[in-house]
């Protein structure tokens, strides 16, 4: 599946974008949740912690007030700053008001929401006891007398004790739902703290899975390919350089075993150019060892053919004699034979002298066969002639070495007979 380089980088490079990714998405995922439970308490949790704040400090403003209230029961500027009281009142009551809105708005769980109409419930008998107060400070503010001092004061004091056990209801509600929201801010936050522990743990468990498997697949590429190679590819670089340059001497250093790596080829590859290159050289040398034989057989064969070209001149030469004896002994067959049969006539012509021409006559008769075996010889003589002229090359060059028969030679003999 992994045989080439190329698929092997591939593998790898895929190893690593998934692991990447795997990571990304692991870190997007926690980053997600941890931003949903940050929403939830940035969007619910703080405003409602706000709102219940602001009711807190509402309340807390309002004891204070009837705390200076009560002592201005004994200052002599009473009337003077109970209207700078008044005015704060109000403003503690629209606080607690404001804070009472922003947590209404907010989802609210059913426990929370029963929490929540009990806290109303306190809260309206709170404010109604508060504004009965009011009227009684804006009195405080115009009376004229000690004695209308002392009642109002007196008044005042009773409602304010109606008020302090209304706040404290209201207190005892709104201590539940800080709490609630507290153990709700609590809860949050311990579950994004689970959240990022559990995604501490699987980001750096994917990463250390990712690194491994790089780390397994990219020692596998370097080892297969380092097999494949037979070496450092900058050595088997300059191995290829020298053999391209001719050079099949120097020695490849081979790993024990190492049969089918580059390097092990390239070694196979240059003993095999090596052995071709000698029997290249032994062929050449061998050509031109025939070719100097062929040279040498070509002149003996020149030679021999100038020989035969010669004997050839001489056997024409010797033919045309032994055609000219020929016609010439032709011409004497003739003449003997015309005497032959003159000396027969005259045999018949004188009969007295028969005896003498019967001898003629056969001496004649033998030289008439005499010619004809003459004639036989030089036909033979002839037949020989022509065999020599038109025997091969070879047969020349071997008896090329002998004397050639000369045609004088047969002319001789003729002449002897």
């Amino acid at each position: 599946m992994f045989s080439t380089i190329k698929a092997k980088l591939i593998a790898l490079i895929a190893v690593a974008m998934v692991a990447i990714v795997s990571i990304s998405a692991t870190g997007f995922i926690g980053m997600r949740n941890g931003s949903d439970a940050v929403r939830q308490y940035s969007e619910h949790r703080m405003p409602s912690l706000y709102g219940l704040m602001e009711i807190a400090r509402g309340q807390l403003r309002v004891r204070v007030n009837n705390r200076d209230l009560v002592l201005l029961e004994n200052d002599p500027g009473a009337q003077a700053k109970v209207s700078k009281l008044l005015e704060e009142r109000l403003s503690a009551l629209g606080q607690i008001e404001k804070g009472g809105k922003i947590y209404e708005s907010l989802p609210l769980g059913s426990e929370e929401a029963e929490v929540w109409k009990q806290f109303k419930s306190n809260w309206s008998e709170f404010l109604k006891l508060c504004n009965d107060v009011n009227p009684e400070m804006e009195r405080l503010a115009k009376a004229k007398s000690p004695k209308e001092l002392v009642e109002i004061f007196g008044e005042i004091k009773k409602l304010i004790a109606k008020v302090r056990v209304s706040a404290s209801a209201l207190q005892l509600t709104l201590d539940k739902l800080m709490e609630m929201n507290d153990r709700q801010a609590a809860s949050y936050a311990q579950s994004s703290a689970a959240l990022m522990s559990t995604m501490t743990v699987t980001t750096n468990s994917a990463s250390g899975i990712a690194i491994l498997l790089i780390l397994l697949i990219g020692l596998y590429v370097f080892r297969s390919t380092m097999k494949q190679l037979g070496g450092e590819p900058g050595v088997a670089a300059e191995v290829a350089n020298r053999i391209a340059l001719g050079d099949f001497t120097s020695k490849i250093e081979l790993k024990a075993g190492d049969s089918g790596s580059l390097m092990a080829s390239m070694q196979q590859m240059s003993e095999k150019l090596s052995e071709t290159i000698t029997q290249v050289r032994t062929t050449a040398e061998e050509l031109t060892n025939a070719s100097t034989q062929v040279s040498s057989t070509s002149q003996v064969l020149s030679q021999a053919t100038s020989e035969q070209a010669a004997s050839l001149e001489e056997t024409t030469s010797a033919i045309e004699q032994m055609s000219a004896s020929i016609a010439q002994n032709t011409d004497n067959a003739k003449t003997t034979d015309g005497i032959a049969r003159k000396s027969s006539e005259d045999a018949l012509a004188n009969a007295a002298s028969s005896e003498e021409l019967s001898a003629t006559a056969e001496e004649m008769s033998a030289q008439a066969v005499n010619l004809m075996e003459i004639m036989a010889q030089f036909k033979v003589v002839g037949d020989t002639t022509m065999r020599m002229a038109t025997r091969p090359a070879s047969t020349s060059r071997t008896t090329s070495a002998k004397r050639p028969v000369k045609a004088s030679e047969g002319v001789n003999d003729f002449e002897k007979f």
